[in-house]
Parts: C-alpha cells; sequence; structure tokens
C-alpha cells in the first residue's frame, strides 16, 4: 500500500512546470518536499490532488490511478489535502466549518473526536474561524481534513505567515500524523525543519528532482544543503 507518482509532468499551459518527478508515500510516513520558490513543489502536490488542468504520468493510490479522477473522487479514495490558503470558511464558526464536511456516517462523533483531539477549537466552538489565531486556524484546517480520514494527506506550506512559536506547534501536529497511521505529503518553506521531521525528502530544481533519498541523508549532504536548504550543516 502506498501512494506512488510516476513520471509526473504537470503545468498550466505551454511549457511544463513539474518535469517527470516520480515518488512514493508509504502509510506513517512523512515525505518533504523542498526546493528553492519556483522549484514546482507546490505544482506537483496540486497535480496530485487533481487541481492543475495539464498532467502526465501516473498516480497510483493503493493500486488505483488517480489521474483520470476529479479532485473529489480523489478523496473519495482516502487522498486529503490542506492547502496554503482559503483552507477554512472564515464566516463560519468552528463547528459549522466541521459539521459541512460530507465525511458520511456519524458525523457528531467525527466532530467529538476533532474536539478532543484539538481542545482549542472545543473552547472555540462557536467561534466565526475568521477570529481564530493563525494556529488555531490550522488546527482547524488539520480537523477538516482529518474529518474524511484520510490514508494520505497533503499538507501544502502549512507555516505559511505563521510567526516562529506557531510554527512549532503546526510541526507538532504534523508530526502525530503518522500515529495515525496516515502518509504524509508536506510542501514547506521551511525545508530544513520539514526534513527533520520527514522520514524521506525530495528536492526539485525547475520542476525537475536533484535528488531524493531519506531525509537525514539530504540534511548531511553538504552541496544540497548549501543550494537548497539555505546554508550547509555544521
Amino acid at each position: 500500500m502506498a501512494l506512488i507518482i510516476s513520471d509526473l509532468v504537470a503545468g498550466y499551459g505551454g511549457a511544463a512546470i513539474v518535469k517527470g518527478v516520480g515518488l512514493s508515500v508509504e502509510p506513517g510516513r512523512i515525505v518533504a518536499i523542498a526546493g528553492t520558490n519556483g522549484s514546482g513543489k507546490s505544482t506537483l502536490v496540486k497535480a496530485v490532488m487533481g487541481l492543475v488542468p495539464k498532467v502526465e504520468g501516473k498516480v497510483d493510490l493503493d493500486g488505483t490511478n488517480l489521474l483520470a479522477l476529479p479532485a473529489e473522487a480523489r478523496v473519495a479514495h482516502g487522498l486529503g489535502y490542506v492547502p496554503q490558503v482559503a483552507n477554512v470558511f472564515t464566516t463560519l464558526s468552528v463547528w459549522e466549518n466541521l459539521a459541512v464536511v460530507e465525511c458520511g456516517g456519524d458525523r457528531k462523533a467525527r466532530i467529538a473526536q476533532m474536539f478532543e483531539r484539538f481542545p482549542a477549537l472545543a473552547e472555540r466552538k462557536a467561534m466565526a474561524a475568521g477570529h481564530l489565531s493563525g494556529g488555531e486556524r490550522q488546527q482547524l484546517a488539520f480537523a477538516r481534513a482529518l474529518m474524511l480520514e484520510p490514508k494520505y494527506l497533503i499538507l501544502d506550506e502549512p507555516t505559511a505567515a505563521l510567526s516562529v512559536a506557531l510554527v512549532e506547534q503546526v510541526f507538532t501536529l504534523i508530526r502525530e500524523l503518522p500515529q495515525l497511521g496516515i502518509g504524509v505529503l508536506l510542501v514547506e518553506q521551511r525545508a530544513r525543519l520539514a526534513l527533520e521531521i520527514a522520514d524521506d525528502g525530495i528536492i526539485l530544481d525547475q520542476g525537475s528532482e536533484v535528488m531524493a533519498g531519506p531525509a537525514a541523508e539530504l540534511l548531511e549532504d553538504n552541496r544540497m544543503a548549501e543550494l537548497y536548504l539555505g546554508h550547509a550543516p555544521t
């Protein structure tokens, strides 16, 4: 069982942004995608989710090729997604944000589970999501995704625009996902921090893979660290 991406080419018309990338995510493991701005990281995960118009290659989820399926069908097969922006309904309350998720089964029980997992949300369940702090809003975005009980969860820049303290909170949430048996595909602007919590990683440059392997090995590679992670390891 795995989410396997093979020879993926993706873009929005004209020249491809992602050029033949392949990777795999197993349940209970985190794979981080690193690279400089404009390297195609977000386009890659949006293509996996079905949000890019021009895609070639293969996206296999536990034996099912998702490439011909729309985004909502990919969700039904167990693929979750937390986008960088617009990941909650700001005018709805915390409780309403969870209640509108078409999760099937006992929705109230699932909401209760989310409030148990995220106590801060339970305390603010009647508050409009737009009034939450940045960290609380990300907790709500995670809770909305987990309502669907995904097998694999795509996180696109989950700490964007957050303070250092809130970044730590979000990374704590991400570390807990494998304990639920969820495979995580993580795009994160703080590449070094992402690789420090990841099992595996891939580095992109101008849409192409330049290196992939165990995250610890990527962090220890002086050339990769200097070019793509900000500075060489000490």
